[in-house]
């Protein structure tokens, strides 16, 4: 996958249930647990300006349910890889896990990723071959520095 080649529209299909999609300068790795038919969409926008922020979200939906990075209720959607869990919410602290998470899976040699809604044990978990390297590959890009 080469994000060299990014134009403003295009999606790829990745192994092991893995998408990704560029589309209006957003960026979004997916995928479906086929199982218990639950999603995972992690999405981030770069920065446009020097002073800007990174805007990134999650969304998990399970069970006709959508938890994300926004919701108000803090239950927040969250990553555990190799025991680690990273606790996905729009805050300062969010914001260092997102970081973290991607720091992890470049380094990970763990097989599995496994997600978690309203602090239950993990309702899906998924191979994580080819998003380790997605954040590999992208690296060097302001959404996973």
């Amino acid at each position: 996958i080469a994000v060299a080649a990014l134009s403003s529209s295009f999606t790829v299909a990745a192994k092991d249930h893995w998408n990704m999609a560029y589309q209006q300068g957003v960026l979004e790795f997916h995928a479906v647990n086929k199982p218990t038919g639950a999603a995972i969409t992690f999405s981030c926008k770069a920065p446009e300006e020097k002073f800007d922020t990174v805007d990134y979200q999650v969304f998990i939906d399970y069970k006709g349910k959508t938890y994300s990075t926004d919701t108000d209720n803090g239950d927040y959607p969250t990553v555990t890889l190799e025991g680690q869990q990273y606790v996905i919410g729009n805050s300062n602290a969010g914001m260092s896990n997102w970081r973290g998470l991607f720091e992890s899976l470049r380094d990970t040699d763990a097989k599995t990723i496994s997600f978690q809604v309203e602090g239950k044990t993990p309702v899906f978990t998924l191979p994580v071959d080819s998003l380790k390297a997605l954040a590999i590959e992208l690296k060097d890009d302001e959404c996973f520095k």
